[in-house]
């Protein structure tokens, strides 16, 4: 009967995995924001024409690519979510206290607009993140830091997973790790509300002299107020409330979302979306198996209610994620 049950999950999840990476291959919501910039990686040029630079994996996958499906942008986006599907697919079966189909699904539905759908090398740098925290949460930091470097051939990003280890390994108390993102919220409402915009015109100023800000103008996402982070900030502070430190793995998994809410709240004042964003992403990537997990140690006598606040917040991040994916 178990054997069953598990032939059962694993078809579900590969019907899942199959299922998504023909969206993203097929761009069947519609064409991501990033379509364009993958177009001038992995498209044959004009003649005279270069190509954008990529990352060392995939400018293999661009090689097979031109000689076996004549440049087609179908075949990248395929592989790339199959890859980064199946890691995740992995990573859940391992982490996932229980129903690991249904958070796989949840989580799935959370990320695969920003991550497969769009942000196809950054969505297999993280799969290999999520495949990775079991190392960490094994004592395993060989293995991690590997995996760290094979990150690094799909998504540069990856870079941060190398902080992330020191992170895990000296922040052992909740307080510590509840503690340093509550600060970078305040810190960035400092910048934003207390010291005013001269401040940060300052900073943009710098950045568009550097070449960082390159559209050198003031992001409106930016903002320590953003319903999505904010949204994760409560979720996460309740979770790690409630988890116990010596819970190694939901504890780890805390950390994680801890991580990136740090990037967001204290590279916040800098409003540089691109990159602050997108290493925060890396990491709260890990808060739909964070909260199912820890929901059922919130003392709620009726847990389906507890299990209803990290469905609901999924829900809501992913119609965030939504809008600013596809050009609908």
């Amino acid at each position: 009967m178990n054997r069953q049950k598990e032939l059962n999950k694993e078809s579900f999840g590969l019907f899942l995995i199959f299922l998504f990476a023909f969206f993203t291959a097929f761009q069947f919501f519609g064409k991501s924001n990033d379509y364009i910039g993958y177009y001038y990686i992995f498209v044959r040029p004009e003649k005279g024409n270069v190509r954008d630079k990529t990352e060392p994996f995939f400018m293999l996958l661009r090689l097979f690519n031109d000689v076996l499906f004549n440049s087609a942008l179908f075949p990248v986006y395929l592989v790339s979510a199959l890859i980064a599907l199946n890691l995740k697919w992995k990573a859940v079966k391992k982490l996932a206290t229980s129903h690991a189909v249904i958070v796989f699904f949840v989580e799935t539905l959370c990320f695969f607009w920003i991550h497969e759908y769009t942000q196809i090398r950054a969505a297999c740098a993280i799969g290999i993140f999520l495949f990775s925290l079991t190392d960490l949460i094994n004592k395993n930091y060989r293995k991690y830091i590997v995996k760290a470097v094979v990150a690094l051939l799909f998504h540069y990003s990856s870079f941060t997973m190398f902080v992330f280890y020191y992170f895990v390994r000296f922040c052992k108390t909740k307080k510590s790790v509840m503690l340093f993102p509550v600060c970078g919220f305040l810190f960035a409402v400092l910048v934003s509300q207390v010291l005013g915009s001269q401040l940060r015109e300052m900073i943009y100023a710098i950045e568009r002299l550097s070449g960082l800000n390159k559209s050198g103008t003031v992001s409106d996402f930016m903002s320590p107020f953003n319903a999505k982070y904010l949204m994760i900030l409560v979720g996460f502070l309740l979770c790690a409330f409630f988890v116990r430190e010596d819970d190694v793995r939901n504890f780890t998994l805390c950390k994680a979302v801890s991580f990136g809410l740090c990037i967001y709240y204290w590279l916040n004042p800098a409003g540089l979306p691109v990159i602050s964003v997108r290493l925060a992403e890396f990491y709260t990537s890990a808060f739909v198996l964070c909260f199912f997990n820890c929901a059922r140690f919130i003392p709620i006598k009726e847990k389906a209610v507890a299990y209803m606040l990290p469905a609901c917040c999924s829900a809501l991040y992913a119609l965030a994620s939504i809008r600013t994916a596809i050009h609908l």
